[in-house]
């Protein structure tokens, strides 16, 4: 937050911050849902394409990615339509959405993801328009919202309740819709907006997640007792730093 301060914010955020008391930070991250053949085909998703004699081989990765990107597609709709009816039924809560960084792009190009457009027409449901850290964003966070983002880590950090929808249709492993790889304060069904709503309107109090820190030891050597001085940035910096001209150095660091 230091980092930023005297910094002039961007307009949706600085108006979702000065209007409202109440502000939650809804996160979205639906590449999968739009991804097309080039697509797959650039990230070597469909390893059999081109693969003589592999054909049906192939035919099979089509499908199969066909229907997880159906899946993800309705697993999105849900996702909006439960921060739709949380704006509609309180018109007093200030709602921010930040899309994912991959969708962000595309989306101010009029390219994928036009499905966001709905949301601002519901005038207490703003979305950044802006490339914005979320570091910069976070202190201003009441309850964020997530669909299995990594972001809800970096908000446990600065001890921000998050809530998770995931879809109870679907199964929890790795590439479905609403996979997590740590515990939220609050997990909910996407299929049941009314409780979504209920639940996200009121105070939610952090609580500690052992699940959760264990996680952010592991993966970033953040610990309780060292949060104070917690600046991943410059540990990662001084790694690639020492690397120049001595080929890598990642393990000395325990990394």
């Amino acid at each position: 937050e230091s980092f930023f301060k005297g910094k002039k914010l961007p307009v949706g955020l600085q108006k979702w911050k000065d209007n409202y008391n109440k502000r939650i930070l809804v996160l979205t991250g639906f590449p999968r849902a739009e991804y097309t053949h080039t697509d797959l085909i650039s990230m070597c998703d469909y390893k059999y394409y081109g693969v003589k004699g592999k054909e049906e081989e192939y035919a099979q990765e089509v499908k199969a990615w066909d229907a997880l990107r159906q899946k993800h597609r309705q697993y999105r709709e849900k996702y909006l339509n439960c921060v739709i009816e949380l704006a509609q039924c309180h018109p007093d809560i200030g709602i921010l959405v930040k899309l994912h960084p991959v969708e962000l792009q595309d989306f101010l190009e009029g390219k994928k993801y036009q499905c966001y457009q709905e949301l601002e027409k519901y005038n207490n449901i703003i979305l950044l328009r802006e490339s914005v850290l979320l570091g910069r964003i976070l202190p201003y966070v009441d309850t964020l919202v997530h669909y299995g983002s990594t972001s809800g880590l970096e908000a446990y950090i600065y001890n921000i309740p998050t809530v998770q929808l995931y879809d109870s249709s679907i199964p929890e492993k790795a590439y479905e819709p609403g996979f997590c790889i740590y515990d939220s304060t609050v997990k909910l069904d996407v299929n049941d907006t009314g409780v979504f709503e209920e639940v996200v309107s009121a105070k939610i109090v952090p609580r500690s997640l052992k699940s959760t820190e264990r996680i952010l030891e592991e993966q970033f050597n953040w610990t309780e007792d060292n949060k104070a001085a917690y600046h991943p940035t410059k540990t990662y910096a001084k790694i690639i730093l020492d690397s120049f001209g001595k080929g890598q150095k990642i393990d000395d660091y325990g990394y």
